[in-house]
């Protein structure tokens, strides 16, 4: 079990619930069991501020990457670092497809 789940809201549409929480243990715990040195993290969520801040205590790094359109001021101020991905950037990895 993932610790996570969807729910189907009114309108069909799906919402995930508990990823941030599941994303926040991993990352302290792996922190905590010197798994890695830099963490990229590839979210702009701010639920994730307070396990990033976490993380960096332990002597860990933590890369913020994110969208000029989306960019968390909350992550970006505790991130040790910030990469902010251009759509030109990310268009070269997806192929065009034809309608």
């Amino acid at each position: 079990m993932w610790g996570w789940t969807l729910i189907r809201h009114p309108d069909k549409t799906y919402h995930e619930k508990g990823v941030d929480v599941r994303l926040s243990v991993e990352m302290i715990r792996f922190a905590r069991e010197n798994k890695y040195n830099i963490a990229y993290l590839v979210s702009s969520d701010t639920d994730l501020v307070a396990a990033v801040e976490e993380v960096r205590s332990i002597g860990k790094t933590i890369q913020y990457v994110g969208i000029p359109k989306g960019q968390s001021y909350g992550l970006s101020s505790v991130a040790n670092n910030v990469r902010l991905l251009r759509l030109e950037e990310i268009e070269k990895f997806f192929p065009e497809t034809k309608n």
